[in-house]
């Protein structure tokens, strides 16, 4: 099995305008990495043309790099209006959170399947009820932009076909894990590739 990625972001270069004050700059290209600095409004940098899921590389200094999020920067030298006094009545701004579609879940899942085989001479169903664990997001089984959503499932007892048809108690589990990796490699301003591997067990 071989994975693509893009050769490199940083092949080139462009202008971009600090548009949230006191954006954050990660070490790496993760949410849940180290924060090396913070930015000012209206301040302008390089950064890579493309991206790193939702991250730019930025060059802060020369020798000195770090990553941003794409809500934080956008490319091209844009005017920034001066901000308004606030009021002292005002609450402070609360803490960036990270972007809905940059979280993770990473633990147990409960999930009703249901559950098709071909066996007894026919294709039967049960609806049956599975305990694992789920891996969700960017970032979890690989480092990267690749998005991955993984489960691994299992099921206590057999279906209830079984019984049915043989008119004995039936004992056993079923043991499921399918696996999805995706990735965007850019193929120009305009176009991309998504490449999208899901392999089932």
């Amino acid at each position: 099995m071989f994975f693509l990625f893009p050769l490199s972001l940083w092949a080139q270069a462009q202008q971009a305008t600090v548009i949230l004050d006191g954006a954050l700059v990660y070490q790496d290209a993760d949410f849940d990495a180290p924060v090396i600095t913070t930015l000012k409004l209206g301040s302008v940098y390089n950064i890579s043309t493309n991206k790193k899921g939702p991250f730019y590389k930025i060059r802060l200094k020369p020798g000195h790099l770090g990553w941003i999020s794409d809500t934080d920067i956008k490319p091209g030298i844009i005017k920034i209006p001066k901000p308004e006094q606030t009021k002292l009545s005002e609450p402070k701004e609360e803490k960036k959170k990270r972007p809905f579609f940059a979280s993770r879940y990473r633990g147990p899942v409960l999930q009703m399947t249901n559950f098709t085989e071909d066996t007894l001479g026919q294709e039967r169903t049960d609806s049956l009820l599975f305990y694992g664990v789920k891996f969700n997001g960017f970032n979890t089984l690989f480092s990267g932009e690749i998005y991955t959503d993984a489960n691994i499932l299992f099921h206590f007892g057999a279906p209830s076909y079984y019984e049915d048809y043989t008119k004995k108690a039936a004992d056993g589990f079923i043991f499921m894990t399918d696996f999805t990796f995706q990735t965007v490699i850019p193929q120009g301003k305009k176009f991309y590739l998504l490449l999208r591997l899901r392999p089932d067990v």
